[in-house]
């Protein structure tokens, strides 16, 4: 089952993963959109950024205009309570509010990346690392103080391959040639494929790499699954 089926699952109980984001650049905010506009597995909790202005307009971008800046201890945790998403400078507040389920890294500093590595080991946050510099230098080590806390520290999805999957399950088609976009959601790719903007081939051509990222990621998704629900 690919992630993208889990995440339905969850959406179809009302329980969606309740996700947190380090940083807002270039990818942050394509992830703001993938996240806040996928169909209902997950809920975008808390930005914590150095600039503000850029999550607010992330955010904006993707349809969101009813966040609220939470600066303080308690801020965060009570903007999550009332159903809209934090923006916070306090990157510690995102490891240590109890409105947060997955904290995700988008920064790509790698020293800056430790202590919040650390900080989601403490909290008891599952973390999932779009900083491939921080995965290439201490990975394996963060790795081992992740799985002695109990929780779950992983990759994000892929680069070619993750994606490919996921445009592959979500749509039944496997497309050969992608808009070159961050605003790219399984609902907005049916629409590009439907108007004939995107070339598409069966997706009985996916290739052996896609397979065993698939593994990899329902792998790690479903360890996120069953420890989140073991917490709750």
């Amino acid at each position: 089952m690919g992630v993208d089926k889990l995440l339905a699952e969850r959406a179809v109980r009302g329980d969606p993963v309740r996700v947190a984001m380090a940083g807002c650049g270039f990818m942050g905010r394509g992830l703001v959109n993938l996240i806040v506009n996928c169909d209902g597995g997950m809920t975008l909790a808390a930005i914590a950024v150095r600039s503000p202005d850029k999550a607010f307009k992330a955010l904006i971008d993707a349809g969101v205009g009813d966040a609220i800046a939470a600066e303080g201890a308690p801020a965060p945790k009570q903007a999550i309570r009332q159903g809209v998403t934090a923006v916070t400078g306090d990157f510690h507040a995102i490891t240590q509010t109890g409105g947060v389920d997955v904290v995700i890294d988008v920064t790509g500093a790698v020293e800056f990346g430790c202590h919040l590595a650390r900080d989601c080991v403490a909290g008891r946050k599952h973390l999932v690392l779009m900083n491939a510099e921080l995965d290439a230098t201490v990975g394996a080590e963060l790795g081992r103080l992740a799985d002695a806390a109990g929780v779950v520290l992983t990759g994000c999805d892929g680069d070619q391959p993750g994606a490919r999957l996921i445009v592959t399950t979500s749509t039944n088609y496997a497309p050969s040639a992608a808009p070159s976009t961050m605003w790219c959601t399984p609902n907005q790719i049916r629409k590009s494929i439907a108007s004939g903007h995107m070339m598409i081939r069966s997706n009985s051509t996916t290739s052996n790499c896609t397979s065993r990222e698939q593994a990899r990621c329902t792998a790690s998704t479903s360890r996120i699954a069953s420890a989140i629900s073991k917490s709750r």
